[in-house]
C-alpha cells in the first residue's frame, strides 16, 4: 500500500512539473524506482525475470522515442519504466491504455 501511493505521489508530481516546466525531474522517479524494487525484492513479491519484464514497456518507449523524432520523452519514458518496474508488466500495459483512453476521450 504505501509503495503504491509513493509511486502515484510520484507520477502526480511528475505530471504537475510536466505540465508547468515541460520537463520531468529524474531524480525522485529513479528514487522511486530503487526503492520500489528493494522494497518488492525484500518481500519476496518480485523476481528478477519479472522486473526485466516490466522493465520492457519503458525501454520500448524510450528507444521509440529516441527513432521517431523525440515523440515520446526520455522523462515521460522513464516514468513508463518506473510504473512498469515497481508493479509489473501487466500493470503497466493496463496503465498506458487507461491514460491513452483518457487523452482520446479529453482530445475529442
Amino acid at each position: 500500500m504505501i509503495l503504491n501511493t509513493s509511486v502515484l505521489i510520484c507520477l502526480l508530481w511528475s505530471g504537475y512539473e510536466d505540465i508547468r516546466e515541460q520537463k520531468i525531474h529524474v531524480i525522485p522517479v529513479i528514487i522511486c524506482i530503487v526503492l520500489g524494487i528493494v522494497i518488492r525484492l525484500f518481500t519476496g513479491e518480485i523476481t528478477m525475470p519479472s522486473i526485466l519484464y516490466g522493465a520492457l514497456p519503458g525501454v520500448l518507449s524510450f528507444i521509440c522515442g529516441r527513432t521517431c523524432g523525440a515523440c515520446i520523452g526520455e522523462g515521460d519514458s522513464l516514468l513508463i519504466l518506473c510504473v512498469g518496474l515497481v508493479n509489473g508488466f501487466w500493470f503497466c500495459i493496463s496503465f498506458l491504455g487507461f491514460t491513452f483512453t483518457c487523452v482520446f476521450v479529453f482530445s475529442v
